[in-house]
């Protein structure tokens, strides 16, 4: 390949190039620095759950009790 084919086969690398750097700049501000399972206050039991032994054992399918 050579003269115009060339050419423009670049700039559309270049192009995608260019878009995916925009997307990356993007995001980059709008997702959080870590996720909920990776903060320490995101393990063990949740003190808003409410459940007790015997919610569950209400929700237990009738085909398994």
């Amino acid at each position: 390949m050579s003269g115009p084919e060339q050419s423009s086969t670049a700039d559309g690398k270049n192009a995608r190039a260019e878009r995916k750097r925009k997307l990356v700049e993007d995001l980059e501000d709008a997702l959080p620095e870590g996720t909920r399972d990776e903060r320490p206050d995101s393990w063990g039991e949740r003190d808003d759950s409410g459940h007790d032994d015997e919610w569950l054992r209400g929700e237990v399918p009738p085909h398994h009790g």
